[in-house]
């Protein structure tokens, strides 16, 4: 029987150390009095043996042994990655598609 272990999804705040990324998970707190819902935010160091995820990729942590002073955690999957090397996003590309269809119409 395997153990199932705990998995945190955040956002890679920084990546700047090798093999190791920063990852803010954020999480609503309810508060006693006031009872208003608050954000509360807490940071994950984990483990990217690729170095596959940078800064403003949604990812999956799951829990590991401990490899260093504060690493307990290690990348399990990326959800959603952030555009990389000034490359164009999705909807640039479509924008830029769709005014060289219009040009090629006129000419």
């Amino acid at each position: 029987m395997k153990k199932v272990r705990k998995t945190v999804q955040g956002k890679v705040v920084s990546d700047s150390m090798s093999k190791t990324l920063v990852v803010e998970a954020e999480r609503l707190v309810r508060h006693p009095k006031y009872h208003k819902y608050m954000r509360k935010y807490t940071k994950y160091y984990a483990h990217d043996e690729t170095e596959q995820a940078a800064v403003g990729d949604i990812v999956v942590l799951t829990m590991c042994r401990p490899l260093s002073k504060l690493k307990r955690w290690e990348l399990k999957e990326i959800i959603r990655m952030a555009p990389r090397d000034n490359a164009p996003s999705p909807e640039e590309m479509a924008r830029d598609e769709m005014t060289r269809e219009f040009e090629e119409g006129k000419a």
